[in-house]
């Protein structure tokens, strides 16, 4: 069994702006165009597989600009917060090709609620979490 995998491209919990180099990082991943296959990584990410929730979080481009409840999801192999959705899909935010070549490898067919060890990722996600920025 291999650790779950964070695509955590941001600190949603970081104030309103970002600092200047957390700023640059978000900004290099930016994209004019959608990447390949956005409409299947978009509905992947979106997959009802949430398992712990928080505040709002902020968007970085909009003013400082409320959107969503923060809520962390996992198909068991990979953890990620909603915002990445959101930020794919108004921004055409690129995500990790590892985590691409993942999603498009199960077909953007996200596993049931029922395949995945929840006991396991909690685990490794709160233990995790600790090292994520």
């Amino acid at each position: 069994m291999t650790s779950l995998k964070f695509e955590d491209f941001i600190d949603l919990f970081a104030p309103y702006p970002l600092p200047h180099d957390a700023r640059s990082r978000l900004l290099t991943r930016i994209q004019a165009t959608p990447q390949p296959d956005e409409d299947l990584i978009i509905r992947y990410l979106e997959a009802p597989l949430g398992f712990a929730g928080s505040q709002f979080y902020v968007d970085q481009f909009m003013q400082g600009e409320l959107v969503e409840p923060i809520e962390y999801r996992s198909d068991g192999d990979w953890c990620w917060s909603n915002a990445l959705a959101y930020y794919v899909q108004r921004y055409h935010f690129k995500i990790s090709f590892d985590f691409a070549q993942h999603i498009k490898h199960r077909n953007g067919i996200a596993p049931t609620r029922g395949e995945i060890d929840w006991n396991r990722v909690e685990r490794e996600f709160f233990r995790g979490a600790e090292g994520v920025s």
